[in-house]
């Protein structure tokens, strides 16, 4: 079928479109699935479906990929923050389920780390927002695919970088199961570079037809082309599943490593390619059919929007409405109020109570005053004639002493 091609890549079954193959339709967009049947089957003009020897079976149609950011705009990490690369939430789309799938993977309890939730306005359309918890604060949402090309190089412009080693290294963006097996007999060639493009060393495998991945990564761990007793390479699965080829002795024949070269002439590199993820052409997709829609004159979303925003719950508002928020605020306003007034006549009372304590003691009787001044007085007196009487008693004594 001209514009259609078709692939086994490991365990996985590819159906894409192909607009550059000859007399592919030029306008061809996408294409559906349909079951033609002898009337009999309860499957029969389903789309996305396949019958199979376990039964009826949905497609992959896609996947939606979230890049989440923090306050700061700097991207964060969705799953595994120890192989130095951003990933992003991640959600598989099924032919065999309708938008729901979306709203439900969003929604999931397990996926509320990420900080995203989904719903459908009044008129049936997808709103993604963030929630305001964890540190997620906007995102990006793009659609993957898998790289389904018939290149058989993988080269350095497919590796990612390591900062820490220097050189650069494989990591696929989906999946592996190192059981996948290989349908026919192929040549490898590994070969190694360093900074300046000057070829280190080289490294043939030959694979027998049935062998799975597990029999290269066997082969590439084995690996050590200067013999100096340290593997080459670093090669399995992380705690994701994804499948990584990473240098383990960086300086061969005491040359410092920087990137290595894939080559096949069967089906390993076109399978690791087919895990590499690349963001599909926006005219495609998804994505193609959410995109936003534009504010025309006439219409009525604006006074849609503005009646939905009473009743919307806002991340800023501590997850409530506006409606419940202003009430809210009117009782705080309301219960400030009185206890200001209680406290204001309170501390008038209190005034009024220090005022008269002060009367009480700083009030003065100058009668009281003056019959005091006089009882004073006449103590001085007598005590001064006490003295005087005393004084002669002393020189009186001293007189007869002498």
């Amino acid at each position: 079928i001209n514009g259609i091609k078709a692939r086994i890549l490991g365990e996985k079954f590819y159906i894409w479109l192909d607009p550059s193959e000859a007399n592919a339709p030029s306008q061809a967009s996408y294409f559906t699935l349909e079951i033609i049947d002898d009337n009999n089957s309860p499957y029969e003009g389903a789309l996305g479906l396949l019958r199979t020897q376990n039964g009826i079976a949905g497609l992959k149609a896609g996947e939606l990929s979230f890049y989440l950011f923090d306050e700061k705009g700097k991207p964060l990490d969705a799953y595994d923050e120890a192989d130095s690369v951003i990933d992003p939430f991640r959600i598989e789309l099924k032919t065999e389920k309708n938008l729901f799938q979306v709203l439900n993977r969003i929604n999931a309890s397990e996926n509320a780390k990420y900080a995203l939730s989904a719903r459908l306005d009044r008129e049936g359309r997808l709103i993604i927002e963030t929630t305001g918890l964890y540190q997620t604060r906007s995102f990006i949402l793009e659609e993957d695919k898998p790289i389904l090309t018939p290149t058989t190089l993988l080269g350095r412009e497919n590796l990612r970088y390591d900062q820490k080693s220097n050189s650069y290294f494989y990591l696929s963006d989906y999946p592996v199961s190192t059981n996948t097996s290989f349908a026919t007999t192929q040549n490898i060639t590994l070969t190694i570079f360093d900074n300046l493009g000057n070829q280190i060393s080289q490294a043939q495998f030959t694979p027998n037809s049935g062998d799975t991945l597990d029999n290269f990564i066997n082969w590439i761990n084995t690996l050590d082309l200067d013999s100096d007793g340290t593997q080459d390479f670093s090669a399995g699965r992380d705690s994701e599943g994804k499948f990584y080829i990473k240098f383990k002795d960086n300086a061969i024949n005491n040359v410092r490593v920087s990137y290595f070269t894939l080559e096949s002439t069967g089906e390993l590199v076109p399978f690791l390619f087919s895990k590499l993820a690349t963001l599909a052409p926006k005219e495609e997709g998804l994505t193609h059919s959410l995109k936003g829609y534009e504010v025309n004159r006439g219409d009525n979303r604006i006074a849609q929007a503005i009646a939905d925003s009473a009743t919307e719950t806002r991340t800023n508002l501590h997850l409530s409405s506006l409606e419940n928020y202003y009430a809210s605020i009117v009782g705080e306003v309301g219960t400030a109020t009185k206890a200001v007034k209680d406290s204001k006549s309170f501390l008038e009372d209190l005034l009024r109570q220090l005022s008269a304590l002060k009367d009480s003691i700083s009030g003065v009787s100058l009668d009281e005053e003056m019959a005091n001044l006089i009882k004073y007085q006449q103590a001085f007196i007598a005590t001064t004639k006490i003295l005087s009487t005393v004084e002669d008693m002393f020189e009186a004594l001293i007189s007869a002493k002498r």
